[in-house]
């Protein structure tokens, strides 16, 4: 019986739209079968905001959301962020090109 309510109507389409990236576990080795990883990566910049009261500006937001994903990015990949965070500063001193934290590895 198919439902008559449209909020479940609509729900129901988008999920039937989306079934690719919702099986894309089963269809390509290496995605996990759940979010469990980016709730954990979340949950640290969560932390961060309830203990230090947030931010007051859109200024400041981006400066924390840009800092929070060299810092997880950099933990994920064995990074050195300081020495990444060093050079990249180095590099907008001399007018040299930044270092790259992501490489085209796909990740």
């Amino acid at each position: 019986m198919l439902s008559t309510h449209a909020r479940t109507q609509a729900l129901c389409g988008d999920l039937f739209n989306r079934g690719d990236q919702l099986w894309a576990f089963a269809n390509y080795a290496g995605v996990p079968p759940t979010n469990n990883r980016a709730e954990q990566v979340l949950s640290r910049a969560v932390i961060w905001r309830e203990l230090s009261f947030g931010t007051h500006s859109h200024a400041g937001s981006r400066f924390v959301e840009t800092r929070l994903t060299i810092i997880e990015t950099g933990r994920q990949r064995h990074c050195h962020v300081i020495d990444f965070l060093t050079t990249t500063l180095e590099a907008q001193n001399h007018n040299t090109p930044a270092p790259l934290l992501l490489t085209n590895t796909g990740v």
